[in-house]
């Protein structure tokens, strides 16, 4: 006797989001086979998580996954609602990582998939979403709806190893008293219409963050990110970056983009309008006149180094080759001279 086909349908449901930080770049210092070795145990992993909590994994997406939580929304019998169980999830995950990275300890004469722990960025929405089936693309109900890019948006806002929830995930949660370290309030853009929205970052490891710390400079060293192309030192205090979100002090720099520190966490992907500011009068006066100041910048990557500071890397984008060449060169004479 066949199964019963799930009834398609409309309802409230709590979307999980989740990204794994910087997976692309480190799968590029590996073979194929050992790439998807990595993404494999990983998402195994996620994917128990979310199913130990009745969640279900609605597809996958090259280095992250959606799933969703369904039941009810508020409970007289104490229970945890469906936004509840999304959070206790994610909780879980996120402390699954950090832990199983604190137990590795990389080497030379091991495979780099052996010592790889790659953080998660986790995004929470909960939306009114159509479950339907296709029966010539999958068996199991799938969700459509634009929840879904709303919450990919809040993971990929998201510092790594935290959650953000939005306003209606914030909402619906019925044990709001277990999130004990204060929840930021964020604000986010949907790409596909611009839109800002409100969201809400929540961090589990508060009063953890050397445990947090050491994961997180464990994993860059192995995406070994700062160091894909020659670049060089910028001493404290020589050569700033002044953003709308506030100021960001140089601390290297390439041929085509810059390692910078800030006081806030920057999302991978967006990109920031950016004036150069070097301490050199006569640097400055050359930027300006070779019209190289104003640049726009992509976040490309970014880690926490402590509770207030974070850094980043960006790519140069509204620079020709030969524009990069000459801003490079006029750097390199300055810390040069600075450092002589």
């Amino acid at each position: 006797m066949s199964g019963s086909t799930p009834t398609s349908r409309e309802q409230i449901v709590t979307i999980l989001a989740i990204d794994m930080v910087d997976f692309a770049v480190l799968s590029e210092r590996m073979p194929p086979d050992q790439a998807f070795r990595l993404l494999q145990g990983q998402l195994a992993t996620v994917t128990k998580a979310i199913e130990s909590f009745d969640g279900k994994v609605d597809h996958f997406y090259g280095d992250g996954l959606l799933a969703y939580f369904t039941g009810e929304m508020e409970t007289d019998d104490g229970k945890p609602s469906q936004t509840d169980r999304a959070l206790m999830c994610s909780e879980q995950l996120q402390h699954t990582f950090v832990d199983q990275a604190a137990k590795r300890t990389p080497s030379e004469s091991e495979p780099l998939e052996s010592a790889a722990q790659v953080p998660l960025r986790i995004g929470i929405n909960t939306a009114n979403m159509y479950l339907g089936q296709i029966p010539s693309v999958a068996q199991d109900l799938i969700l459509v709806g634009p929840g879904l890019h709303h919450a990919r948006r809040l993971a990929g806002n998201c510092e790594p190893c935290k959650i953000m929830l939005g306003s209606s995930s914030l909402d619906f949660l019925r044990k709001v008293d277990r999130i004990k370290s204060p929840i930021k309030r964020r604000y986010v853009q949907m790409q596909t219409h611009g839109e800002v929205v409100m969201a809400y970052e929540y961090n589990p490891f508060e009063g953890s963050q050397q445990k947090l710390g050491e994961l997180m400079r464990q994993h860059m060293s192995l995406v070994d990110v700062e160091r894909r192309e020659e670049r060089w030192p910028s001493p404290m205090g020589v050569l700033s970056l002044e953003f709308d979100a506030g100021p960001g002090i140089v601390r290297n720099f390439s041929l085509r983009g810059f390692a910078f520190d800030s006081g806030r966490y920057l999302a991978p992907g967006i990109n920031l309008a950016a004036k150069v500011v070097p301490r050199n009068e006569d640097l400055h006066e050359d930027l300006r006149d070779l019209d190289l100041h104003n640049l726009t910048l992509e976040v490309r990557w970014g880690y926490p180094l402590d509770d207030k500071t974070f850094r980043h890397g960006v790519q140069i984008k509204n620079l020709s080759t030969n524009q990069c060449l000459q801003l490079n060169n006029l750097l390199r004479r300055t810390i040069h001279n600075k450092s002589a």
